[in-house]
């Protein structure tokens, strides 16, 4: 059974305001069939004994874990996807002055983005975004005490998506009578090439060791291949080479038992179905021995299979940020400094739409606009466009305007009376080891949360020094400052002020890094955050 996906709040709430907008992106005819052989029968296949292994009753425990750990990472893996999007959509709001908005019909250079922009890149494309995420759990399986670890990270940067996920499972003591298997999965999604559907590679490697009555089993298998998306939306697999050995060893001698290698091409799979359901071109390239092509085939593409979430995962999600992410194309918004409104006062502001990647306005750009409980005329516009805000309701007042273009899509939420805080230039020094000697460098960071205070902040790192400098973008939720995470961090805490002086607010912020391979170790640097002034992102 193919496990059930999470979808974020954000995720959710923003598709069901696009859905008439994508609709036009639908396939609107079935897909034809796919050419090639018939996906290779796997009945009867057990892996390690086409592998020519025996390692025991801890390797079954770990293959009936193995589902349920790719679903946890797969899920893992959207919910830092979701972090990611709410940096682009948050880069958005860095509104620029009207000094540099174009007028209509101009076609400026990247500099029409603001200067929060400017001082640290563009989000996506020259400042990576960058997400990462870990859990740890012990349970039992089959009666033996088991450990997992799960952990996925992710970086956006040159409009490229990579994204790593990891699960480590223990079962008993694997250095002398137990089990350890680990799975990382590694894609990279390429989004925004002009005149081609998304694209991508991806790569994951799988390594199981059962140690037993003193001997060790290995059991190595790698998948790697480039997936290419069709415009009816089905999917072909292109290079893809499966290869699966193993191993057994004692005393300090290790044996290779088997080697297998088997070339695959998939044709116009639809991620609908199972990848067992579609056709292409299967060849086995090595092979022990004495073995039948058929077995080594069938082995190879049984072990793959049990990975086809996380290809759909990543064709899936390049096609979310093409569609409707701002990866590729981006909405600007110019409110002219307003960013707060009593019921019923009407507002203008101003609309475009620019190419990530050049900066340029497009100026056939279709806009389409409308409100929540507030008003937005006119409902849609080409190029620069001039709407008015009339807020209705209670605050926040919001809007939503959303774009549809051959070179990707974007939709925004516009927020008026938006509760939030920010700050900049809280910077700290300290010593870097490196293979030049000790190196001085800094770190400057800046922030802000729409939102309460202990919501998610975007944070923005530049690390400057003499040999190198670079800035990223992280999503980070303040931790309490009187229970800190253990470890290695770089983090924002807080603590409550209950009752705040005149014009202070209502909680203190600070930054806090732990790196062991710096010195100091620890930099901790009290924040002082000030109201947001500006129309804002939820």
């Amino acid at each position: 059974m193919r496990p059930t996906r999470a979808a974020s709040t954000a995720s959710v709430v923003l598709s069901l305001c696009l859905v008439a907008s994508l609709a036009a992106c639908t396939p609107g005819s079935p897909a034809p069939e796919p050419d090639g052989e018939p996906w290779p029968s796997t009945d009867g296949i057990v892996l390690a004994e086409v592998l020519g292994v025996d390692p025991g009753p801890d390797h079954e425990l770990l293959e009936q874990t193995l589902g349920e750990r790719i679903a946890d990472a797969v899920v893992r893996a959207e919910d830092a996807a979701a972090g990611a999007d709410r940096e682009l959509r948050a880069a958005v709001f860095d509104e620029p002055t009207a000094a540099k908005a174009p007028a209509p019909g101009a076609a400026p250079a990247i500099a029409v983005q603001s200067s929060a922009l400017g001082r640290a890149g563009v989000p996506g494309l020259d400042r990576p975004i960058v997400t990462q995420s870990q859990e740890v759990s012990d349970r039992e399986i089959g009666g033996r005490p088991a450990t997992r670890t799960t952990t996925a990270s992710g970086r956006i940067e040159q409009q490229v998506e990579t994204t790593t996920l990891g699960t480590v499972e223990t079962v008993g003591d694997p250095a002398t009578d137990g089990a350890r298997e680990s799975v990382e999965a590694t894609t990279r999604k390429t989004v925004c090439e002009k005149g081609a559907e998304v694209s991508g590679e991806f790569e994951v490697d799988r390594v199981q060791t059962v140690t037993r009555n003193g001997e060790t089993t290995e059991i190595r298998m790698r998948f790697e291949g480039r997936f290419e998306r069709r415009p009816d939306g089905t999917v072909d697999l292109r290079g893809v080479r499966a290869t699966l050995d193993s191993s057994t060893g004692s005393g300090g001698t290790t044996t290779a038992r088997r080697h297998i290698e088997v070339a695959v091409e998939v044709n116009a799979w639809d991620p609908e179905q199972s990848i067992t359901e579609t056709r292409g071109e299967f060849r086995a390239v090595e092979l022990p021995e004495g073995m039948d092509a058929d077995e080594a085939v069938a082995a190879a593409v049984l072990a793959f299979s049990a990975y086809e979430d996380v290809v759909e995962g990543a064709v899936e999600r390049a096609q979310k940020l093409r569609e409707e992410g701002g990866l590729c194309v981006r909405i600007q918004v110019d409110t002219h400094g307003v960013h707060e409104l009593a019921e019923g006062d009407t507002t203008p502001f101003d609309a475009w739409v620019v190419e990530v990647a050049t900066g340029e306005v497009i100026a056939d750009a279709p806009l389409e606009a409308g409100g929540m409980s507030s008003r937005i005329t006119p409902d849609s516009g080409v190029g620069r466009t001039t709407f008015d805000f009339t807020a209705r309701g209670k605050p926040s007042y919001l809007g939503i305007l959303t774009t549809t273009t051959p070179l990707g899509g974007h939709s925004a939420l516009l927020q008026f009376n938006a509760p939030g805080w920010r700050f900049e230039g809280v910077s700290y020094d300290y010593i870097v080891d490196t293979v030049l000697g000790p190196v001085g460098t800094s770190s400057v960071w800046s922030g802000r949360v729409c939102g309460v205070f202990n919501d998610e902040w975007e944070v923005t790192v530049l690390v400057t020094s003499p040999v190198a400098s670079h800035g990223f973008t992280l999503p980070m939720t303040p931790a309490r400052l009187d229970s800190p995470p253990g470890g290695e961090r770089a983090i924002l805490l807080y603590e409550e002020v209950e009752e705040p002086a005149p014009g202070e607010p209502p909680f203190r912020l600070w930054t806090d890094e732990v790196n062991s391979e710096r010195s100091p170790t620890h930099s901790r640097v009290e924040i002082h955050p000030e109201p947001l002034d500006e129309v804002c992102l939820t």
